[in-house]
């Protein structure tokens, strides 16, 4: 049986600065996000950047540079990636499983009230409870 695993955070949690947050939500519309089936302990959901036509793949681009430059880190099964938060949905990209294109993966924020709240502790409170007001409510 699997194991439901959790995300790490390596830093404080990151939204979408507020002048991208229009492009953002945009974009968000026009991809095909389809449930993640692998991982059914961890639900997700993912857009293949092969699925948009030409124009949206450049804002798909966009999209993931707004991911790298603007995001958090956090660890999840082993491997580091980058965050970004866009109403109450974290965003990240990876590769495909056969490592031949980008998916853009997306998960409701939900189960990340407490570690909010524990990385706070943790950090000595760097992290303040204050931050985690969006994921608590």
């Amino acid at each position: 049986m699997y194991t439901p695993q959790k995300l790490e955070l390596l830093e404080p949690q990151k939204s979408v600065p507020a002048h991208e947050l229009p492009f953002a939500r945009g974009f968000i519309d026009v991809c095909r996000f389809t449930v993640a089936k692998t991982v059914p302990a961890n639900p997700h959901e993912y857009c293949l950047r092969e699925w948009l036509d030409n124009a949206n793949q450049g804002f798909y681009d966009r999209f993931a540079k707004l991911i790298k430059t603007h995001g958090y880190r956090g660890r999840f099964l082993r491997q580091t990636y980058v965050y970004l938060d866009v109403d109450n949905w974290r965003y990240w990209e990876s590769k495909t499983i056969a490592r031949t294109g980008m998916i853009l993966n997306r998960a409701k924020n939900d189960d990340l009230a407490q570690q909010c709240c524990s990385l706070s502790e943790a950090t000595g409170g760097k992290h303040h409870a204050k931050d985690c007001d969006n994921y608590t409510k």
